[in-house]
């Protein structure tokens, strides 16, 4: 595990003592005054504050992801402590961009290290085409499950991770040159169920489209149009393919009947999986504050969280007492925070501030939803 220690300082002063004597008087004078301007440029940026409690929170939950990476870069579910592990890539990309998150607040290279490592990891287990099986095992002894949640999803979210360390690592640097070569073949595995509608079944043999899957195809086209260098020979924009993507969720995803909505997905026949009644958490609730989360804002989303914010948010539990709420918690401030909710976002990140995820947790990913939200609310 990678644990590198971040610099600190050492704040020391002199305190004054006996008379007040013109030395005496200007020494406090000068103390007083650095303190002064030292709250005051904490007070500006609070992400800087060692003491700030969002600060905290955030490289709380950021190692928490640490402590689930073992050391040859894998990010495992359920408690690192008790082999063999499982790997499911699709929520380790999720931890890892929190990483990446919380390296963008804390410049702690510790977190820019992890998902770099994770990167790696990820493409040594790639498949010829792209696609990447969930595994179990230990460091040297992994074995593939054979199967996929859903290819479009890893190789999707895969790519936004892989964005966001380019960002932040030199173009020469090996974990760069190899996240470069390897976007044509995330896109192929991404694209690998692509319908002529537009939108992408979960898996080869498996005739869904499910709308969380398309959101994530959406945002992983995006990733790839703005990750520089790779070869684009023969390949269409993935700027134009990330729009043709959301025409098709809006157009056939998206009921405008009261209440307006999305449905769950659809078959390549059109047969469609609405929502029953609004009253399950997955997939009904969740998936909509998905596509309110991490679409683009727009007056429908809008007008679709109002609705459910309406109906269900004086029912969230008040404070986060197991995954299922922190799942919740997680999904309904990244909503509120994209809708321009600041009230809601405030009171949601309230509830993370005070919540540490247990050790054996199963889902890691959660932690990396944390990291977003938090790593947004300090920005601002």
């Amino acid at each position: 595990m990678r644990c590198i220690s971040p610099p600190f300082a050492d704040l020391t002063g002199e305190r004054a003592f006996g008379g007040k004597t013109m030395k005496n008087m200007l020494k406090r004078s000068t103390i007083v005054l650095g303190l002064v301007v030292c709250s005051i440029f904490l007070s500006i940026d609070p992400s800087l504050s060692a003491t700030d409690p969002t600060r905290d929170a955030l490289v709380r939950f950021a190692d928490r992801i640490i402590a689930n990476q073992l050391t040859d870069g894998s990010i495992v579910l359920g408690d690192p402590s008790f082999p063999p592990f499982q790997v499911v890539p699709y929520f380790s990309n999720l931890a890892a961009h929190g990483l990446m998150r919380a390296y963008e607040i804390t410049n702690d290279p510790q977190y820019l290290n992890a998902a770099q490592s994770w990167t790696v990891w990820y493409l040594q287990h790639q498949n010829t085409d792209g696609t990447i099986y969930d595994f179990t095992g230990t460091v040297g002894h992994w074995t593939p499950t054979y199967d996929y949640d859903s290819t479009d999803s890893y190789a999707s979210t895969f790519l936004e991770v892989a964005h966001m360390v380019l960002l932040y690592t030199p173009a020469d640097h090996p974990v760069a040159q190899a996240l470069i070569r390897a976007v044509p073949g995330l896109l192929d595995a991404q694209q690998l169920t692509l319908q002529p509608n537009g939108l992408t079944l979960a898996k080869p043999g498996y005739d869904f489209a499910y709308l969380e899957d398309n959101v994530e195809v959406y945002r992983g086209m995006v990733a790839a149009a703005n990750i520089p260098y790779w070869d684009r020979t023969g390949r269409p924009d993935p700027a134009w393919q990330a729009e043709d993507t959301r025409y098709a969720i809006e157009t056939l995803l998206f009921k405008t009947r009261t209440p307006a909505h999305y449905v769950i997905g659809m078959a390549s026949d059109g047969t469609i999986e609405d929502i029953a009644n609004w009253k399950r958490w997955y997939p009904e609730q969740q998936t909509q504050l998905m596509a309110v989360a991490w679409l683009p804002a727009n007056a429908d989303r809008t007008n679709l969280f109002t609705y459910m914010k309406g109906r269900f948010y004086a029912s969230l539990p008040l404070r986060i007492k197991n995954e299922t709420h922190f799942d919740q918690i997680v999904w309904w401030a990244m909503a509120a925070h994209n809708v321009g909710d600041t009230a809601a976002t405030r009171q949601l990140i309230s509830k993370l501030i005070v919540y540490r995820p247990a050790a054996a947790s199963y889902n890691v990913g959660l932690n990396g939803h944390a990291c977003r939200i938090l790593a947004d609310s300090i920005r601002e």
